[in-house]
């Protein structure tokens, strides 16, 4: 490119250098630089950035922004033509193509917004010949509709060596030499504090919005929430997030909220905007028209989906054996987007992660309307359901071995399906594919401690239509949530014992007799140690090896409580056994929990060190909130027998507060440890203790993890990246990422779960307004002390 641009027709009044002209084909023409256009561009830096220095890259000649309808891109690309353009010599023309309708309009379109004049050649020879000698950055806006003139883009590139063009499109022009760029939605707050949610780039665009029609809008801290729960549930789409500021002119934050249930229809008559983005249907409308029949249906099945699908569960609720081209399609018209996804941690097999893909949820919503009007919703979502169960009873082997946390992984992203096929089958009175569900998912339930399901195993069980073995599927995984939360009670378990016959062993019989002995457990240890053993007995006969090594578990723990340390450590030696022989972590994670307990109660406690950190390692990586807190329960009790009262404490104060945002209740483990702990505080005077319980509440799990591995003392954490509110824990992944770490070397690094880095990462993010690891480097960098 030449150094210095010359003075060219920019502008219809007083031409200036480096100015920009957008054309559209209403007549109007707006000149000058976007600072001086309505519409604010925020939260966009990063990306900015990118893409000025893609653009001016000598052997880069087609940029296409590619992203669903009201995503920015229009407004991305107007911005890089006002940054870019002082870089050609001939500056940046910008021509809307929406209201073209044929393809054979393109070049003649083209030609007139930038003053080719006619003559007997063609539209696309006359652009040849007078942009030869030209150069300039050509932004071509909304291209999707108008792909069959991508070759007339080729023809004229390869004419014209001076000019790059900028395209905005919802699918690519699959072009030779194409550089793709996703235009993602603005990033959203992570949580709903004040001044997160005022940092937030999707906010401060409702903010800039409402200002326009309510410029003495200055929301308070309740209102900020309601605006930061709009902004979550609109995707931070800026489209649908200035639609639903509007409405500010007529309702206040919390009616637009509660409105958002017909988030589609938002919006009116706008004379400045295209009557296809005058409202979220009416984008996705555009859109939908846009694809051929068969991806037309094939999108319109995929609304079935909450929170996401594989290739494998897609092809079987589509009932296609390879449905890949098809979400091929779907993909380059911006409708669907891959996740990115990692094995949860190095415990899992060494596999790949089966490919993810997602909707939006406002998208997911129109297809799910779409499909409804079809009149083809109830055979998607029976197929759907369907295919859920599969997948639910394929993972219960895997439940209980070594694929155990990529299993459970698996079936934490499928949740929101789950929860959806559940819905379903109760709606439709398919009680015995709820049972089925219901059976194969308990168990992950109750060790991720999720009790999403359970209003619907109470609307099940009250609704008067279970019966019989199903009814005792579901009574049985009730128990399991309610043993999690701490309220079960001897006659819940009960009410499914009543229902099967005591002669007959079966596994649903062991399970109800297991719940009844563990809600014993507190008032009579000796009865609920009864149990347990006919239990551990019954599944001998059954040849059920982990329901019979998780009855003799919770036995030694009740031995331990009752102070018989013989029996404790030969119950432990029997499960460890046969744990190891199965492979399967979480037993073997309570094992090494149980017999640290055992140590700090007869010793040595040394040997307890080791043991809890095999434990806690566990429990992070698996997400386990009751076997984490009482990992923590047991560190402090080493704390105490050490003397560090201190630390003990602050462990307790943060079990506790950890136990309460979790929704868990300690049980047998609470019952063992808590006295070890509780006596080595009691050198501390009642301030004193209060003050460490109250600074251990306020840690992540991830900083009490650190501290009860003798860490650094809580005085002692560094102190948040300067500028910003990250906690120190962040500012530790943020000083981790600026090394160049990935996440799975930072997990490592910090003693943390894979899991956990992600969401750190994701909040940095959100807390710095970037959407790269390099931005948040810079940032990092930026705010380095000298």
């Amino acid at each position: 490119m030449p150094a210095r641009p010359r003075a060219t027709r920019l502008c219809l009044t007083a031409p200036r250098p480096g100015r920009v002209r957008w054309v559209d084909m209403t007549g109007l023409t707006f000149g000058g630089p976007l600072s001086g256009w309505p519409q604010p561009l925020l939260g966009r830096d990063a990306e900015l950035k990118q893409l000025q220095s893609a653009l001016l890259r000598p052997d880069l000649r087609l940029l296409t922004l590619l992203g669903p309808g009201g995503v920015g891109k229009t407004r991305l690309a107007l911005a890089l033509a006002e940054r870019c353009g002082t870089s050609f010599a001939d500056g940046a023309e910008v021509v809307d193509l929406a209201p073209v309708q044929e393809v054979a309009q393109v070049a003649p379109v083209i030609a007139r917004t930038l003053g080719v004049p006619s003559g007997p050649r063609s539209a696309a020879e006359a652009l040849a010949a007078e942009l030869r000698d030209r150069q300039l950055l050509l932004v071509l806006d909304n291209f999707e509709h108008l792909l069959g003139a991508a070759g007339t883009l080729a023809e004229l590139l390869f004419a014209a060596r001076g000019i790059t063009a900028l395209v905005t499109s919802r699918a690519p022009l699959r072009l030779g030499g194409e550089f793709e760029y996703p235009v993602s939605p603005l990033p959203l707050p992570a949580r709903n504090r004040a001044e997160e949610l005022r940092a937030s780039s999707a906010v401060q665009l409702f903010l800039a919005r409402a200002a326009r029609v309510r410029p003495e809008f200055a929301p308070g801290d309740v209102e900020l929430e309601q605006i930061g729960q709009i902004v979550r549930r609109l995707d931070g789409l800026p489209l649908a997030i200035e639609l639903a500021a509007g409405h500010l002119r007529l309702l206040p934050v919390r009616a637009i909220l509660t409105r958002l249930g017909q988030r589609l229809d938002l919006g009116g008559p706008a004379r400045d905007r295209p009557v296809r983005q005058q409202t979220l249907r009416a984008t996705l409308d555009w859109s939908l028209g846009l694809l051929p029949d068969e991806a037309q249906a094939l999108f319109t099945r995929l609304g079935v989906f909450v929170g996401g699908f594989t290739l494998e569960t897609a092809e079987a609720v589509l009932g296609q054996p390879d449905a890949l081209p098809g979400l091929s399609v779907l993909a380059e018209h911006s409708l669907i987007q891959p996740m990115s996804t990692e094995p949860p941690s190095r415990e899992t097999v060494a596999s790949e992660p089966e490919p993810r893909f997602t909707m939006l949820e406002t998208v997911r919503e129109f297809a799910l309307e779409a499909l409804e009007a079809r009149g083809e919703a109830p055979a998607a979502r029976r197929a759907h359901a369907l295919s859920l169960l599969a997948l639910a009873e394929a993972s219960v082997p895997g439940q209980r071995g070594p694929q155990q946390l990529t299993w459970f992984a698996r079936l934490t992203q499928e949740q929101p399906n789950m929860l959806a096929a559940l819905r379903f089958c109760l709606d439709q009175g398919r009680l015995d594919t709820f049972a089925a569900l219901v059976r194969a998912l308990s168990f992950a339930w109750m060790v991720r401690v999720d009790y999403a399901a359970l209003p619907l195993l109470e609307e099940a069980l009250t609704s008067g239509d279970l019966s019989g073995p199903d009814r005792v599927e579901v009574l049985n995984a009730r128990s399991a949530l309610h043993f999690r939360q701490g309220r079960l009670t001897e006659a819940q378990a009960g009410e499914a014992l009543a229902q099967l016959d005591p002669a007959v062993p079966t596994l649903p019989r062991g399970a109800a007799l297991f719940y009844r002995g563990v809600a014993r457990a507190g008032r009579d240890p000796a009865a609920a140690i009864q149990d347990l053993a006919e239990v551990a007995r019954m599944a001998d006969v059954l040849g059920d090896a982990w329901s019979g090594a998780q009855a003799r578990q919770v036995e030694a723990w009740l031995r331990l409580i009752l102070c018989d340390h013989g029996g404790a450590a030969e119950r432990c030696a029997e499960v460890r056994a046969g744990a190891d022989a199965q492979h399967d972590l979480t037993l073997l994670a309570w094992n090494d929990l149980c017999r640290a307990a055992l140590a700090l109660g007869r010793g040595p406690w040394e040997d307890a060190a080791p043991l809890l950190g095999a434990a806690l390692e566990h429990a992070q990586a698996n997400r386990d909130a009751t076997l984490l807190t009482g990992a923590l329960e047991g560190f402090a009790a080493l704390a105490a027998r050490h003397g560090e009262g201190n630390r003990a404490a602050a462990l307790l104060g943060a079990v506790d507060a950890l136990r309460r945002e979790a929704g868990v209740s300690g049980t047998v483990e609470h019952a063992a440890l808590r006295p070890l702990a509780e006596a080595g505080v009691t050198g501390l005077s009642a301030p004193e203790r209060e003050a460490a319980a109250r600074r251990g509440a306020d840690l992540t799990a991830e900083e009490a993890s650190v501290l009860a591995r003798g860490g650094a003392p809580l005085d002692a954490r560094p102190a948040p990246v300067a500028g910003h509110d990250l906690t120190p824990r962040e500012g530790d992944v943020l000083r981790a990422l600026s090394r160049g770490l990935s996440n799975k070397e930072i997990a490592r690094e910090l003693s943390i779960s894979l899991y956990t880095v992600n969401d750190h990462v994701k909040t940095i993010y959100s807390k710095l307004g970037v959407s790269s690891r390099a931005a948040a480097t810079r940032s990092a960098l930026e705010q380095a002390p000298p």
